[in-house]
């Protein structure tokens, strides 16, 4: 099969801080509503650190069928929010047969070793009652980024088979307090006085992307996804390497390589109130430059429903989706994402 260049966002379904669904989040996000609180956890010097958490009755009981006592509680919440994601998406959307899910999840960090289970797909196909193609699905565990890094696994897939269908889902939460508490011993998390720390948040989104081949019969498709650009930073937060920027000036590259140089007007990124990706993004824009239109706009949502983890690069893809949707803007969005480690990845997105 030829080089695939670009594929559709179909359907998308979400559950954050600010919102059950994609409709409500946008909303949120664009009212500017922060939903940051004081927890129950309190910090090393005996402060409430500030979240931002879905609230509870969200959540939904686990299936009687899964094994919840071989689960973490961080994994149960996962799940929970997985499920309501995915299944938004299949009130939308019901496929001959089961097609694959390329999962982004959680990435480990000194102090806390974070992998969801080797089951957590077949679970959540108990959960929701949707069947997977499981062989041909695949975990990405490696935090902000993983979504776009699935992302570019999902086009060699689409390349390499005759697949119309695969869905992207991105789910994370930081309520755990042995992840809080290794958060904490480096000085990260917010609270009412801390000056450099961020919101720890959770969500899920899930995206059908769809090929070309069915795009016809797709009316409801919202915008066009090109292939990613994912590069690794060898000066990352937990390496003793000097941040240079190369890797995420690297993926950026990549993703406006893959647009065919369309220009950006709007960027989208997984900016959370820390510091210390800001090199990175100055080293990012410098160097793409040529490609960002005057006054470009920058956004960060994460000022409203804090750090989602590995589910931010699915959700800013929604809500950029969306939004090009409802603007009919010739220029593209750019997505960026920068995990813990070295990942990082970026994407355009344009109208159909």
């Amino acid at each position: 099969m030829s080089k695939q260049d670009k594929l559709y966002i179909a359907a998308t379904g979400m559950i954050t801080p600010v919102g059950m669904n994609t409709d409500m989040t946008l909303a949120s996000v664009k009212a500017g509503i922060n939903v940051y609180q004081n927890s129950s956890f309190i910090n090393k010097d005996q402060y409430r650190m500030k979240l931002a958490q879905v609230p509870d009755e969200a959540f939904v009981e686990l299936n009687e069928n899964i094994n919840a006592a071989a689960m973490s509680g961080q994994e149960k919440r996962m799940l929970c929010l997985a499920s309501s994601a995915v299944s938004q998406v299949y009130e939308l959307f019901s496929p001959s047969k089961p097609i694959p899910l390329f999962l982004a999840a959680p990435e480990s960090i000194p102090g806390k070793d974070i992998k969801v289970s080797e089951h957590f797909i077949e679970n959540l196909q108990r959960q929701t009652g949707v069947a997977f193609d499981q062989a041909n699905s695949v975990i990405v565990n490696e935090g902000r980024a993983a979504g776009l890094k699935a992302l570019d696994l999902i086009f060699n897939y689409m390349e390499n088979s005759e697949s119309k269908y695969a869905l992207l889902v991105g789910v994370d939460s930081y309520v755990d307090a042995s992840l809080l508490s290794a958060l904490d011993e480096e000085n990260r998390v917010l609270t009412e006085v801390s000056t450099n720390g961020f919101a720890p948040g959770e969500a899920a989104t899930a995206i059908l992307l769809i090929h070309q081949r069915v795009l016809e019969k797709s009316p409801d498709a919202i915008a066009a996804v090109a292939r990613p650009g994912v590069a690794e930073e060898k000066g990352h937060r937990y390496s003793q390497e000097p941040m240079l920027g190369d890797g995420l000036a690297d993926a950026v590259r990549g993703a406006i390589d893959g647009s065919n140089n369309i220009k950006i007007d709007s960027i989208y990124s997984s900016f959370n109130g820390e510091s210390f990706h800001s090199k990175e993004y100055g080293v990012a824009m410098m160097r793409n430059s040529a490609s960002l239109v005057e006054g470009y706009k920058h956004e960060h949502p994460a000022d409203c429903f804090g750090d989602l983890g590995a589910a931010f690069a699915p959700t800013l893809m929604a809500i950029a989706a969306r939004t090009i949707e409802a603007d009919n803007s010739d220029y593209a969005s750019l997505v960026f994402c920068a995990s813990e480690k070295s990942l990082r990845g970026a994407i355009c997105l344009n109208k159909i």
